[in-house]
């Protein structure tokens, strides 16, 4: 197994944006901006190396809401190879897809359910599942196939939308602005935990 390149004398980046409304400007970057920058930096000692995670992520993990944590982890990897350079971000008009945090711990939720109703925790409880061998004790998001009820017969992406905007507002009511799991190991520039938001911020 070959060993793995010094952090040095590679520049790999993750390129971060909506998919939809970014197609055109990533395939510009693919055809005619990387092959230049490769051919540059190998002229310099350098291994260039982008990440377009359009073709990197399989149906199947999409489906079981795995985007978001290959994502970070990408990023994180990024991070560690290229310290100097290891994101770049495409902005537009779309906020893009927000999706439920993987991971809730249960002090945040135990904040949050004065302000959910009845039908609100009933729907949080078919999505989430607590488990208490974690520590501290957290709240898993449960496999789409564990999901009982209505959450398996009607659209999931929906009702999982419509949970998410509840939760968001009652994580407004208690006072915090993003649920944050345990995802510790994807850092932002200073070095700090990344939180999962909940909401458009």
């Amino acid at each position: 197994m070959p060993a793995a390149p010094d952090p040095g004398t590679m520049i790999r980046f993750f390129i971060s944006s909506t998919f939809l409304d970014f197609q055109r400007e990533r395939d510009v970057l693919q055809r005619r901006v990387f092959p230049v920058l490769r051919q540059q930096c190998a002229e310099a000692g350098f291994r260039f190396q982008p990440i377009d995670l359009r073709w990197g992520i399989s149906q199947a993990a999409g489906a079981e809401r795995q985007t978001l944590r290959i994502c970070l982890e990408e990023l994180a990897h990024c991070q560690d190879r290229s310290p100097d350079f290891s994101l770049l971000i495409l902005l537009g008009d779309r906020y893009g897809t927000c999706f439920l945090p993987p991971d809730i711990p249960e002090d945040q939720i135990i904040r949050l359910r004065p302000y959910l109703d009845q039908r609100t925790q009933a729907r949080f409880e078919a999505v989430y599942v607590l488990d208490e061998n974690a520590a501290p004790a957290t709240y898993v998001l449960r496999h789409p196939t564990e999901r009982s009820g209505r959450w398996k017969r009607r659209r999931q992406a929906t009702q999982e939308e419509m949970l998410r905007l509840t939760l968001a507002q009652a994580a407004q009511l208690a006072g915090f602005r993003a649920i944050c799991g345990k995802q510790r190991q994807a850092r932002d520039m200073q070095g700090r935990p990344v939180c999962v938001p909940i909401r458009p911020t």
